[in-house]
């Protein structure tokens, strides 16, 4: 048990270190003896802040009809940092944070269709993408957290509208004008963006012209939470009005539609994170506690189906490689990844997985 909380105290030390602003001559003075001492007495403190899991019930672990390789790194140039990611009818999209643009693969050849955008402020420049979400018949819809836009994009790489995030809050009803939202998700009749501020609501619904129509209200417990206790990752079916939530520190799931959202038993639950307050220059700020981590990265929701990806404790680190698939609202099975993942998403009955374990790669795996 020691020599795992060992390891956990190497990975953070330097960050530990830097946020309590040490001197490293002092670190590297300790003798052998102080230093084993100290050693164990951060590792028992690292157990109490560690993560807590609670299984609500044994997985039931199945196996996919069918598994391929997309796109890869090591033969497919174009793949080179991809982060947010999301398929449709006949493509897959991703942004690419290695050169700044969103790239569309065809999902029956694997060979890049087009590729759209480069780093700036400007018109169809690219600043902080943090999600892209499908709309219908495979228009692309990309959200730039740091420019405050959405862009629309055609199925063949042609621009589109532009909707500009900042004036959408500030023309609604809504007490919004501090969100700075980074996840998106498209419906049948607009798109979602989820809150950062929880006590706002857990979500804004606006139609597909960019107008404010409601705040999303979820459970009374998520007005409590801390900013880095909301932490969720969020997504549509764009087929109807249906859109699901995932905590990725607790793996609360929350689905529903755009009047009712009510939260579904997750397969697995954590505590909510640990959090370190302090004062800096007589202003209140707080941070993670050491040993914290994520239970759940992403979720895909297509038609009745919410499908989670979700990580597991090894002796050495947290390894997301299990998808949990629920359906109306109730747990179904998992499926065990051959390696990490980092993103899901899906269309029909097929699920496209973005790894980036060594190197990154796009693989698609038919459900059962």
């Amino acid at each position: 048990m020691h020599l795992s909380l060992l390891r956990t105290w190497r990975r953070s030390s330097a960050m530990f270190r830097e946020q309590h602003a040490p001197s490293s001559a002092g670190w590297r003075s300790v003798t052998s003896a102080r230093r084993a001492a100290h050693v164990v007495a951060v590792s028992l403190l690292l157990a109490g802040y560690a993560t807590r899991i609670e299984a609500q019930a044994p997985r039931v672990w199945a196996e996919p009809i069918e598994s391929r390789v997309l796109v890869a790194g090591a033969m497919d140039s174009f793949l080179l940092q991809p982060s947010s990611l999301d398929m449709g009818r006949h493509i897959t999209v991703f942004f690419d944070r290695g050169d700044r643009a969103l790239k569309a693969v065809d999902r029956v050849t694997g060979h890049l269709q087009w590729e759209l955008g480069s780093p700036g402020q400007g018109p169809w420049e690219f600043a902080g993408v943090t999600d892209v979400a499908m709309g219908a018949a495979d228009s692309v819809w990309v959200l730039d957290a740091d420019n405050r836009r959405i862009y629309i994009v055609g199925p063949d790489g042609s621009r589109g509208r532009v909707i500009n995030v900042a004036d959408a809050l500030l023309t609604s009803e809504a007490p919004y004008r501090f969100e700075v939202p980074y996840r998106l998700a498209v419906v049948s009749d607009g798109f979602v963006l989820g809150l950062s501020r929880t006590e706002n609501g857990l979500a804004a619904f606006f139609s597909e012209e960019g107008e404010w129509r409601a705040t999303i209200q979820g459970p009374t417990w998520i007005e409590d939470l801390s900013y880095m206790a909301a932490d969720y990752r969020l997504d549509g079916d764009s087929g109807s009005r249906r859109f699901g939530a995932v905590f990725q520190f607790t793996g609360r799931i929350l689905e529903g539609d755009l009047t009712s959202v009510r939260e579904i038993d997750a397969i697995t639950t954590a505590d909510e994170p640990a959090i370190i307050r302090f004062e800096i220059n007589g202003m209140q700020a707080s941070r993670l506690a050491p040993g914290q981590s994520r239970l759940v990265r992403s979720i895909a929701v297509e038609d009745q189906q919410t499908i989670v990806l979700s990580a597991r404790r090894t002796e050495e680190m947290w390894v997301a490689d299990i998808i949990d698939v629920y359906e109306m609202g109730q747990y179904r099975y998992s499926i065990r990844l051959p390696r990490t993942a980092q993103r899901i998403a899906a269309y029909g009955n097929t699920v496209a997985v973005l790894e980036t374990e060594l190197l990154p790669a796009i693989s698609e795996l038919v459900l059962p």
